[in-house]
């Protein structure tokens, strides 16, 4: 795209001024919301509304606004902010402990990502 569409700032997505289309995802890029892959991420987003938590790799600090908004489409889920990864992945240190808490939980409810 190099017309400027890029540039042009994005209107619809709540809590987010000023952030341009460069700023999105090339797989959901897209200025037609009738593209099947924005259609495919809506729906997995409404089949997560009931959803116990729901984790994003980000931090409270820069996104509280567009949390804040997730958490009221959102209303029975806990929402987890995990990131960012690659900063954490750069200071990982092997630690076995999270393994004993994940033991006591119930088969299938935890996914534990290394």
């Amino acid at each position: 795209m190099t017309d400027g569409t890029l540039e042009k700032p994005i209107d619809w997505i709540p809590e987010m001024s000023n952030i341009r289309y460069k700023y999105i995802p090339s797989f959901i890029r897209t200025t037609d919301p009738d593209d099947i892959m924005f259609d495919f991420m809506g729906e997995e987003a409404q089949n997560n509304l009931n959803a116990s938590a729901i984790i994003f790799n980000t931090f409270d600090a820069l996104e509280h606004k567009v949390l804040e908004a997730m958490a009221s489409k959102f209303k029975y889920s806990k929402i987890y902010t995990i990131g960012p990864l690659p900063l954490l992945a750069s200071k990982y240190v092997s630690d076995t402990t999270c393994f004993q808490w994940l033991d006591q939980k119930e088969e299938g409810s935890v996914i534990y990502v290394k």
